[in-house]
C-alpha cells in the first residue's frame, strides 16, 4: 500500500508541475500584444509605396499612456 501512495504522489506532483509550466507558456504580457499589433502593421505596407505610420515602441507607447492618464 505505501508503494501506490507513493506512487500517487509523485504523479499528482508532476501533473501540477506540469499545469504550471503550461500556464507560463499561455501568459501574454500587454507589451507582447502590443509588438504583435505593431508588426502587423509595418508588414501591411511593406513592398507598397504607401509610408506606414509608425507606432512608437513599447516604452514610448507607454509613456505617453501614462501622460494622458494624468
Amino acid at each position: 500500500m505505501s508503494h501506490f501512495n507513493t506512487n500517487f504522489q509523485m504523479r499528482l506532483i508532476a501533473l501540477a508541475l506540469a499545469v504550471a509550466g503550461l500556464q507560463a507558456c499561455a501568459f501574454v504580457s500587454s507589451q507582447s500584444v502590443y509588438e504583435g499589433i505593431r508588426g502587423a502593421e509595418k508588414t501591411k505596407t511593406t513592398g507598397t509605396t504607401q509610408t506606414p505610420a509608425a507606432l512608437p515602441n513599447y516604452d514610448r507607447y507607454e509613456k505617453e499612456r501614462e501622460v494622458l492618464k494624468k
